[in-house]
Formats: structure tokens, C-alpha cells, sequence
């Protein structure tokens, strides 16, 4: 037998970002702006498979100790879309109790 499937959320139906309600504003000190932490988290994900060449790169932000993932770059089908990692499960899950990102070579 195989891992076990991680929980999942319903799969939101797609949205433009904008159109998102805000977890929480913050200000732009050079633009004079806010934007949220889901829009901060984005540009984060977004700037890390521009830098690093990875192929595929997710984040969320954290609640009730999972993370919810909604920044997603280079994924091929729309599987981690709604994903809820638990803490302690799988690579996600450790990444969250250590407090820093974590990298799979080969994730199988």
C-alpha cells in the first residue's frame, strides 16, 4: 500500500487573484499601497522558480497548523490545487514544523 492521500480542501473554483478576499493587508512602503499575504505569497513563489529554474514551486499560508496551498508555479495539472498539508506529513508538512522551506530532488 501507498501513503496515505493528504487531506484535501473543496477545490475553490478559479478566480482571478484579485478577486480574492485579503487574509490580511500590509503596506507597500515604496508604492504607497497594500496588498495581502496571499498577493505577497505569490509574487514569493513566482520569484523563486524565476530564480532557482525550479520546475515546480507551491506555498499557502498557515492555518489551524496546516498549510493551505494557493501559490502555485509550473504545475502540469491542477492536483494541488485545495491542498491541505498537515503538520509533520510529508515534505510540506515538515517544512512547516521546521519553520523553513524544504526541497525535493525527486518526489516520488
Amino acid at each position: 500500500m501507498g501513503a496515505p492521500i493528504p487531506n484535501r480542501a473543496p477545490r475553490p473554483e478559479r478566480a482571478p487573484s484579485a478577486s480574492r478576499t485579503p487574509v490580511r493587508e500590509r503596506p507597500l512602503a515604496d508604492a504607497g499601497t497594500t496588498v495581502s499575504d496571499v498577493q505577497i505569497l505569490d509574487r514569493a513563489v513566482h520569484d523563486l522558480v524565476r530564480r532557482t529554474h525550479f520546475p515546480v514551486a507551491f506555498g499557502g499560508l498557515t492555518r489551524d497548523q496546516a498549510i493551505h496551498v494557493t501559490s502555485i508555479v509550473g504545475a502540469r495539472t491542477r492536483n494541488l490545487e485545495g491542498l491541505v498539508v498537515q503538520a509533520s506529513r510529508g515534505l510540506g508538512g515538515r517544512a512547516l514544523v521546521e519553520k523553513r522551506p524544504r526541497l525535493a530532488l525527486d518526489y516520488r
